[in-house]
Order: C-alpha cells, then structure tokens, then sequence
C-alpha cells in the first residue's frame, strides 16, 4: 500500500500550518520544524510579504508537501493567496474527486464528503487544509483531481459589503484539473498532492459590484517520499521528489498575455456533465474495484 496525501496550499508560505476540519469547528495546529522556520521570509530581506505565481513556482518542494500519517496514503487539502479586494471568500465544498487508473478499470474516488463553507482567505500563510486521508496501492495511476463545489458560495468586499458569488446556470459544479504527467503508485513510497485555489484570480468584481465565481486552481506540487523517511504521523525532514515534470496543471489555459483563460468559455468549470464519467467510489473500495 501507498500512502498519499493531497493538500490545497496558499501562495504564501510564512509558517507552515495544517487545518483540521470537522462539520462544526476548523482547528489549526502548526508543525514547529527546522525545515519550516527556514522557510519563513516569502519576500527580499526576511519580510513576510505577498507570493507571487512565480515566487509559488519558485518554492522548494519542502515548503509544499505534507504527506498523511500511517497507514493512510494520499491526502486531499485547500488553501488560497491574498487579496486587496476581498475579506472573505466563502466556497461550499461538497466533495473532490481523485481519478484512479487501473489497466482498463478506472473509477473517482470521492473524498473530503460535506466539507461546507470554507472561507478561502483564513488558508493563507502556508495555511492547509486536508480534507481526507487514504491508501492507494501500487501500480494504480493518478490521472485528475475534481472539486465539488455547492450552492451559497459568497464574498466579503473590502468595505463589508457582501456579494453572492454568481455562476453560469448551465454549468457544472466540478473544477477539474488533469495531470500532464499522471503518476503510477510505486510500492514502499508515500505521496503529496498540493493543490492552490486561487480566490483572488476565481472572484470577479463587475462594474456594477456583483461578484462572479470564475475558479482557479493548479497542482502547486507533487511529490512522493519513501515510508520508511516518514514517521507515523506524516512528519519528515528530508524533501520528497517532485513529480510534476517541471508542469504547472490548472484547470485554466494561458493565454497570449500571460492572463488565465478558462477552458470552458471562461467559467472556471468543467463540462464533465457531458462526458462519460467513470464510477464513484468511496476509498476503501479501491482495491476491490481496480485491483
């Protein structure tokens, strides 16, 4: 068995921090090491200042990856970057999908169930938040990452004022992101898959003042590390190996300008609707489905 942990992380990193969440309270627990202290300073002369998509890019994979403790392996968390316009950003996370590949099986393992209202700007300042632990075996591949987003979804503006954060009425719920190189377990190893949502880039303010909610999210980092470099509860000291292959995945395009362009007319959401979708499963299913 693998053990594998996702996490949604900020786009600054000034102490590293994990959120953990339950339907009626968040709490935050901060893991004191000497690797995380050196990485405070997000900004020239050791100020904590804002990260920028570069700078994100820039960061050691040290700073992005949390694995889960044992026997669990693979770890889904959120998290966000700042923003002068807004105060809050709340999103309604009903569930993510991680999209399992087994020679022709294939199934969406559905994790972090009934999440809630997460306000995006409390995951900043290498702030993350898991949303669920679990075991993927090895030989099994990892294709795509989906977010379940529900209805509420709301923003606090800089002067208090609220806005609902407005949606296509035909589109779909879920934000998918597809690896440009999937990754096939290896026995023995554990793995972080770090996830950015982006709230400053997702909310659009109209000149009118609505809000419309535009996701964007990417794979900060994917790393993996051997088990037997982890203790039983996920705490490590040596950096994992990247395995993104130098790729950047979003659920948008790049434009020409360097600006962000969704891939379905500009939503931000995916068109899964209209696809052949391949089975939900819950977690512990894995190996009776695939396998």
């Amino acid at each position: 068995m693998e053990k594998w942990k996702i996490l949604f992380v900020c786009h600054r990193l000034s102490l590293y921090t994990e959120v953990h969440v339950t339907r009626s309270s968040i709490k935050f627990s901060a893991l004191y090491t000497a690797a995380f202290f050196s990485l405070v300073s997000c900004s020239p002369g050791g100020s904590s200042g804002s990260l920028t998509d570069s700078g994100l890019n820039n960061l050691s994979s040290s700073q992005l990856e949390s694995y889960s403790p044992k026997p669990s392996n693979f770890r889904v968390s959120l998290t966000d970057a700042p923003s002068k316009e807004l105060k809050s950003v709340f999103v309604n996370v009903l569930s993510a999908e991680v999209w399992l590949k087994k020679d022709s099986k294939e199934a969406r393992v559905v994790i972090g169930k009934n999440i809630g209202l997460i306000d995006l700007m409390t995951l900043r300042n290498g702030v993350l938040l898991p949303l669920e632990d679990f075991k993927v075996s090895e030989g099994i591949e990892v294709s795509k990452i989906r977010l379940i987003l529900g209805d509420g979804n709301y923003a606090i503006k800089g002067d208090d004022t609220q806005c609902s954060l407005q949606t296509p009425s035909a589109q779909q719920s879920g934000i998918k992101i597809s690896l440009s190189n999937p990754v096939t377990v290896v026995g023995n190893n554990s793995y972080s898959l770090v996830v950015d949502f982006d709230a400053q880039k997702s909310v659009v303010i109209k000149g009118n003042g609505d809000c419309l909610l535009k996701p964007v999210l990417k794979i900060a980092s994917f790393t993996k590390i051997e088990q037997e470099q982890i203790d039983d509860d996920g705490t490590h000291e040596q950096p994992g190996e990247d395995l993104t292959g130098g790729s950047s995945d979003s659920n948008t395009d790049s434009s020409t300008d360097g600006s962000d362009t969704s891939t379905d007319s500009g939503s931000g959401f995916d068109d899964s609707g209209s696809e052949q979708l391949p089975e939900i499963i819950d977690p512990d299913m894995i190996n009776s489905y695939l396998l």
